[in-house]
């Protein structure tokens, strides 16, 4: 009995591709279809929990209404959103990560870095490899603020798109990688430059009474430190400074007599912290606000970052770093309608 030719062929195709694997050289893989692939399961969040990580997010038109969180335990990106003051669970979509276990400490460890993040360019197109990355990808601001002070390094950390015939499930060189057309999809949820996407090993479920508490804590500290720099009590104030502070060209001790020379300077101080996002991920917190400054000399109003170290044991609040950037026309334009809705509803 003869044995069918597209059997031979078969075998010979078998027997040439073992010899080319043995001689060292590229065989081409089998293309796996999107079920195939699609191994990985996002894991919903249990029900009526919130994750910890994100205190407060924004109510008003300046700052991101939604946050992203990764979770590597879990494999899982899940997106919230503030509705009508409380953090409501919108989509969960499952997530690949860095090739290696671990929160991220230098260029080429293969990690994907833990902690408080903000997307900052879109990338689509002729930019990307599409092999690699997928139709789109969200840069984020990796090394943050803390990772500097931590002298981690690396850069060029992106949540980005994978294709369907590639696994979810390969590991990346420390991205956060999703389907490539999940990518696509949560585009409408990121506001450049301002959405956060908070990367953790494992992340926290609390209750949202939990929840409040946190955030109360947090916003009544940040209350006393607005008053504590509006009543030029300097000694109070620079209690709210961490010794290792840093902001541009300043430390704690420079800071002291920056602000020492402003309090004698002006006759009195003013300023308000609007619409505050509040994020928190193991010690670190970033408070984000509008603020509002008022002097007899000076106004200005702008975006300001604290970034605070937390003692959770004690409930101690430090901060860390400070940035501030001029809101743009546009922005102050878009506020000053905000306010003006919210006395209109008031009367």
């Amino acid at each position: 009995m003869k044995t069918p030719k597209f059997v031979l062929t078969l075998i010979c195709l078998i027997a040439s591709g073992m010899a080319f694997a043995e001689m060292g050289l590229p065989v081409a893989p089998v293309s796996m279809s999107t079920e195939e692939a699609s191994e990985v399961k996002a894991e919903l969040p249990p029900k009526g929990l919130v994750p910890s990580v994100v205190l407060q997010l924004s109510s008003g038109p300046i700052f991101s209404q939604y946050a992203f969180v990764a979770d590597k335990s879990r494999r899982t990106l899940t997106i919230w959103q503030n509705i009508g003051g409380k953090l409501e669970f919108i989509e969960a979509h499952p997530i690949d990560y860095g090739k290696m276990p671990g929160d991220k400490k230098v260029s080429g460890d293969f990690k994907t870095p833990e902690g408080i993040y903000f997307f900052q360019k879109q990338l689509h197109g002729p930019e990307l490899n599409f092999d690699e990355y997928g139709s789109y990808a969200f840069t984020l601001n990796y090394p943050n603020h803390f990772d500097s002070l931590e002298n981690k390094t690396g850069y060029g950390i992106w949540l980005h798109g994978i294709p369907d015939n590639k696994t979810l499930s390969r590991g990346s060189r420390g991205c956060v990688v999703v389907r490539n057309n999940i990518i696509k999809h949560v585009g409408q949820y990121i506001n450049l430059e301002q959405t956060p996407m908070i990367v953790a090993n494992e992340v926290k479920y609390v209750s949202k009474e939990e929840l409040e508490k946190k955030r109360l804590m947090v916003q009544t500290w940040l209350q006393s430190w607005v008053s504590s720099w509006q009543s030029k009590d300097l000694d109070t104030y620079m209690g709210y400074y961490a010794e290792d502070f840093k902001s541009e060209n300043f430390n704690k001790k420079r800071w002291h007599n920056h602000k020492k020379y402003l309090a004698k300077k002006y006759e009195f101080i003013s300023v308000s912290a609007r619409q505050p996002i509040i994020l928190s991920y193991g010690s670190e917190v970033v408070v984000r606000f509008v603020q509002d400054y008022r002097s007899d000399q000076h106004i200005d109003i702008g975006q300001k970052n604290l970034y605070i170290s937390w003692n959770q044991s004690s409930n101690d609040f430090k901060i860390k770093g400070e940035e501030w950037a001029a809101l743009k026309s546009e922005l102050v334009a878009l506020l000053q309608k905000d306010k003006d809705k919210d006395k209109n509803i008031a009367q």
